[in-house]
């Protein structure tokens, strides 16, 4: 498996002693044979501010900073970009899908258990080519399985958006959710109230076209 990177960002990894990876959907839309996701989200355990200097010093310009979420977003090739810096996350009682206190890590096994499906928690280096599957996702991937990173009601209880990509991951990929997926999607269905009006929008865009 091989992934297609724009030259500039691949240019960002080769000046990093740190890994640079892709993650999420690109990763797993490689595995399926699918065409590369019009989003590009990146990973790694670099400082956003060393991220920053070598972006710019690879020609490209930042387009959005989150210093609290340790996130820095960019085009590349007209391919909209999001490097977040590995972390962990808690969150406030509902689905407000904006985490209440951030701590980063260097811990990439960490970093995958703050995502939602394992599906999506495959990394993939940029600069050797090399995949990291801390939580065997590639297997549910062959499978076409949904399953989350952690305690079914502990992914779906804090993050009401989560909900919307179990149905988007099923249509639009053809995946079956777990047994147990679905009963904690019902029961945490009134946390979609709680994610904003612009994210919604997006998800309802995805599943229906």
């Amino acid at each position: 498996m091989k992934i297609k990177i724009p030259e500039k960002t691949e240019k960002i990894a080769r000046l990093s002693d740190s890994p640079l990876y892709v993650v999420g959907g690109a990763v797993r839309n490689a595995y399926l044979g699918l065409e590369r996701p019009f989003d590009l989200d990146l990973a790694g355990n670099i400082p956003t501010e060393k991220f920053i200097d070598m972006l710019e010093r690879a020609g490209l310009s930042v387009t959005a900073e989150y210093k609290r979420t340790g996130t820095v977003m960019f085009f590349d090739e007209g391919v909209k970009c999001e490097y977040t810096r590995f972390r962990t996350d808690s969150y406030a009682v509902g689905g407000g899908h904006n985490p209440k206190e951030v701590r980063f890590t260097d811990d990439i096994k960490e970093d995958a258990l703050r995502r939602d499906f394992k599906c999506n928690a495959v990394y993939y280096d940029v600069k050797s080519g090399e995949k990291v599957d801390p939580l065997c996702g590639v297997s549910d991937i062959e499978k076409r399985v949904l399953d989350t990173v952690d305690d079914t009601e502990k992914v779906f209880s804090h993050d009401g958006l989560r909900l919307m990509r179990l149905a988007r991951f099923s249509g639009e990929l053809g995946f079956i959710p777990e047994k147990d997926l679905l009963a904690a999607a019902k029961e945490y269905a009134a946390n979609i109230k709680d994610v904003s009006a612009e994210r919604i929008f997006a998800e309802l865009k995805a599943i229906l076209k």
